[in-house]
Parts: structure tokens; sequence; C-alpha cells
């Protein structure tokens, strides 16, 4: 096993960083609970901050001026240069405790989002997806945590981050319809090495995943269930990762800084970091989205 180095990229704190992806040369996160979207270039500069008024999960690429955004209370289109949101499915809004948490865009343009109980209550979550119509479809239950999701390079697997659960799941992704199937275990976390989160896979189709509470960013394989390599973390909670950089082959990390956060990872929790690697990663899926799309769940 392999161990590599990460070091700062963002000095700023924040509360609970998640959902990185990089997109248009520009790394782009959010900050959960602030309910803020941010960029910088890949030097670190040149930043963009655009508060929502609601928390956020994640975003992803729709078009040259929007995102698709996974919303507390449901998932929308976000207009980037005039923040205007237009909503297109609330599948949960009878459900007042759950929020929306991680989503990504699949190959075909369906963006896949998960959802979390904020009580902690198990097996009160799902999974969606929606399409560029707005035609919302739960494709699994019951989930306790959402969180990383990621594509084999042929679109055929999905895996898929419950982590309470501990476990990384692969499932039978049909591109044609964005169902899934045949749910099997593909690695199976140590208790000691803290709660799996987000993730992404690098073109070797292996899994680089953010260990929340366990110090690290792990790589595993999907088809072993074995660990590669880590990244010791400075903090305790590292949120998510995903690869980008001019090369593709920078590995850039979210982390949180909670009520828990030790005084010796004061220093470093909530910060941005990069680590390079020897991997490279793919660029992040584009929502397929309609102009006239038709809100419905």
């Amino acid at each position: 096993m392999s161990s590599l180095s990460a070091r700062v990229f963002i000095g700023e704190t924040f509360a609970l960083g998640e959902g990185p992806f990089w997109f248009e040369n520009r790394l782009w996160w959010v900050d959960i609970d602030a309910g803020t979207l941010h960029s910088a270039d890949e030097a670190g500069q040149n930043r963009t901050t655009r508060h929502l008024g609601r928390r956020i999960g994640a975003a992803a690429p729709a078009d040259s001026r929007r995102f698709v955004v996974a919303l507390e209370d449901g998932i929308g289109l976000l207009d980037r240069e005039s923040g205007g949101l237009q909503m297109l499915a609330a599948p949960e809004s009878h459900i007042p405790d759950n929020r929306f948490n991680d989503g990504k865009c699949d190959p075909v343009g369906r963006f896949v989002a998960g959802t979390l109980s904020r009580s902690g209550q198990r097996q009160a979550a799902a999974l969606y997806s929606i399409d560029g119509h707005g035609t919302c479809r739960k494709i699994f239950a019951p989930v306790t945590l959402s969180n990383g999701l990621a594509w084999s390079d042929d679109g055929r697997t999905l895996y898929h981050v419950d982590s309470l659960n501990r476990q990384i799941a692969a499932f039978d992704y049909d591109l044609e319809t964005g169902r899934i199937a045949n749910r099997r275990i593909a690695v199976e976390v140590p208790e000691n090495m803290g709660l799996p989160d987000g993730m992404d896979i690098d073109d070797e189709g292996n899994l680089w995943v953010a260990h929340w509470g366990g110090w690290a960013v792990r790589c595993w394989s999907p088809a072993t269930g074995r660990r590669l390599a880590e990244i010791p973390m400075p903090c305790s909670a590292p949120t998510s990762c995903c690869f980008g950089g001019a090369s593709g082959s920078t590995l850039f990390i979210t982390t949180a800084r909670t009520e828990e956060t030790g005084a010796g990872e004061l220093e470093w929790a909530g910060k941005i970091f990069l680590c390079e690697t020897s991997r490279k990663g793919r660029p992040p899926g584009t929502f397929a989205v309609q102009d006239r799309a038709d809100p419905r769940c």
C-alpha cells in the first residue's frame, strides 16, 4: 500500500466543506450548512462565492450558465450569474426531518442524489434520480446516510456510499432507464478507519474515499475490496474528494470543522487540501437539462 501527502489548497475555514468537482478549469465546492457554493482557479485564487439562503448538499454542471443543485428541500437549477433558482423536484417534502446530501450526474445526464435524516434516524432516507425533463424517481431505499457516488468507466456500475453502514455498495446500472439492480458490497470499511463519505473514481476504476472520523482519504479497489493507497490528513473529518487540475491527476479534498474538532486539529479542520497522485479522474457528468422541464416527482 502506498502513502501520499496532502497540502493546503484553500486556507479559509469552512464549517462543512463538501461536494468538490473540477469544471471550467476551476474547483467548485459547497459549504453545506452555510448554504454557499464556492470556486477557485488552479492557484486557489480568483475566488467566487454564491449564497443560496438554504443548505446545499451538492452541485453539478448543467450548461454554460446553470448548475443542478441538491438543496435541503429538493433539487433545482441554479443560475450562476443571477443566483435565481428553479425548483425541479421535492420528493421528500413530506419528511421535514430529511435533507438532500451528496449528488452527481450519471454518464447520460441524469442527476442522482440521496438524502439523510437530520435527527439520525436509520433507514429513513433514499436515493433519487432526476432527468432533464424534471422527472424524478426513487431508485433505492431504504438508505440511512446517502453519500458518495461514482460510475464505472462504461457507466454500467454505480458505486454508492451509505455512510453509517460502513459500506460501499455496487449496483448494476441501466443507462437507458437509470434504474439500478443487483446490490452487492464492494468495500467494507473497518470501524477504526472512520465512516466512508464522499468519493471519486480514477482511470483504473479504483475508488478514492474520504473517511469521516478516519483522518485520511483512502483508495480502495472495488474489484477486490482491498485498500491500495492512503493520504493521511491533519484533521479528523475529510468529507469528499475529486480529481482535477490541468493534468487531471490532482486530488482535491474537502474537510469539516465539527463540534468534536480537537485542539490539535483546529489549525487544519475545514480547509481545502490537494494531493498530487499518479492516477487521473474523469470530468464531472453534466445534467442534460431541458428548458421545458416539467417539475414532477
